[in-house]
């Protein structure tokens, strides 16, 4: 199935590696440009990196699906920011969210990245238009300026640990 026909298909579920950073106490944050790829979040903040797994992500002798997640998540995180972490991420676990037309058709594989300092750095020029780390206590009163997948992370996972 063509990516443009799965982006409004319901019946399909596309996979996307989302990654938190955190540094300390800190969790970055983004507003999303409206020259991001998916327009349906355009102007909204995340606390999420990452995207679509992709073909490429798929090695020829796959040993499990952990190491396709692996391999796109590090490929995503890479290809959208300059960074430096500690240790292997945390899987967090599966977000599902059929709230509203984005989660209906997408399935989130979400981890959770400490980072070795706070310099992270845009390297794609339209995801990003305000990024850097804020406190967990600062996203709670915004979080509806949020996408929703940041929005239930804030509340189910973040909001847990201040």
């Amino acid at each position: 199935m063509t990516r443009e026909c799965a982006e409004i298909d319901p019946n399909y579920k596309q996979i996307i590696v989302y990654s938190i950073f955190r540094f300390g106490d800190l969790v970055f944050r983004y507003k999303r440009s409206s020259r991001s790829g998916e327009t349906r979040l355009h102007s909204f903040c995340s606390i999420g990196i990452g995207g679509h797994v992709k073909r490429q992500d798929v090695p020829l002798e796959v040993k499990s699906i952990l190491e396709i997640f692996d391999l796109a998540r590090v490929r995503e995180a890479q290809e959208e920011f300059d960074f430096t972490w500690t240790g292997k991420p945390v899987l967090l676990g599966v977000l599902n969210d059929e709230s509203n037309s984005v989660g209906k058709v997408h399935l989130g594989i979400v981890y959770e990245y400490w980072l070795a300092s706070a310099i992270v750095r845009p390297r794609e020029y339209r995801t990003p238009i305000d990024c850097g780390f804020v406190s967990i206590p600062e996203l709670m009163p915004h979080s509806l300026e949020y996408e929703t997948w940041s929005q239930i992370i804030i509340k189910d996972h973040l909001s847990s640990r201040d």
